[in-house]
């Protein structure tokens, strides 16, 4: 862990050491086996070939399939760590290319300029500021795909981010303890991947919340990684519906909602 250059370096072969953001207060240390971070690749292709349709998957190869990473690097986060791990090889090195928020705008726009990635996933905020230099005509990409992750957006902040690209734009929500948590949809919803993980909705007495009331904080379990403790706490406050496993983010009445 006090080695940042040995992030999405194999541990005894099969497993990868990360850790959380710590916007809770507290980072989380994990330990991911390979099979969690196949199933994560495996969900992340069929969102997106679900999404794309075959046009769309058209374009992306028109495109010359660039995958453009716009995530926190420096440390063992899952997003770039795991990742590192997954594309090494020579096709994932020259396809995926991982832009670091910590680079100065500039820097990242001009890396992105010239890389003409046909799908850009991120932080929410940090797309939304690129969306400001598409805007301005500082950035200069057409991709086929956008899609913001780990954050919350406004559905204003989603219109002018497709608008803007002229795209299609699909948010997604995971975290370290569950990067394939749910499968964003055109109406807003993150609908659960309950097939490989359970998502529990409680109070703070940590007791199941009916459906349409908001929560205290969820208890994830990820059932693809054999090594993590089940019922991890996740400290977000979602609100459910009773015909279906979909979840809607919500922020707290004192938080500014582009921010979360």
């Amino acid at each position: 862990m006090t080695d940042p250059g040995s992030a999405g370096r194999p541990f005894a072969d099969n497993y990868t050491l990360v850790t959380t953001s710590g916007t809770t207060g507290q980072p989380g240390v994990f330990v991911v086996d390979g099979r969690a971070l196949t199933v994560n690749v495996a969900f992340g292709a069929r969102m997106r070939c679900t999404w794309l349709g075959a046009s769309g998957l058209a374009k992306v190869l028109a495109h010359g399939g660039r995958l453009a990473m716009v995530v926190a690097t420096g440390g063992h986060f899952l997003v770039s760590a795991g990742s590192q791990r997954v594309f090494s090889g020579a096709l994932g090195g020259k396809m995926v290319r991982f832009f670091s928020v910590h680079a100065p705008l500039e820097e990242l726009v001009a890396g992105l300029n010239e890389f003409r990635p046909a799908i850009v996933i991120g932080y929410g905020s940090v797309l939304s500021m690129l969306a400001g230099e598409q805007e301005a005509g500082r950035l200069r990409i057409s991709p086929v795909l956008v899609e913001p992750a780990g954050e919350s957006l406004t559905p204003e902040a989603h219109h002018r981010m497709a608008t803007v690209f002229g795209t299609n734009v699909r948010s997604v929500y995971g975290a370290t303890e569950c990067p394939f948590l749910t499968d964003g949809c055109a109406h807003g919803w993150y609908h659960v991947n309950s097939d490989w993980a359970v998502l529990e909705p409680v109070d703070a007495d940590y007791r199941p919340v009916p459906p349409g009331e908001l929560s205290h904080t969820v208890l994830i379990s990820n059932l693809a990684n054999r090594v993590q403790i089940p019922g991890v706490s996740l400290f977000q406050l979602i609100q459910t519906t009773s015909t279906t496993l979909r979840v809607r983010l919500a922020c707290a009445a004192d938080a500014d909602a582009d921010q979360v």
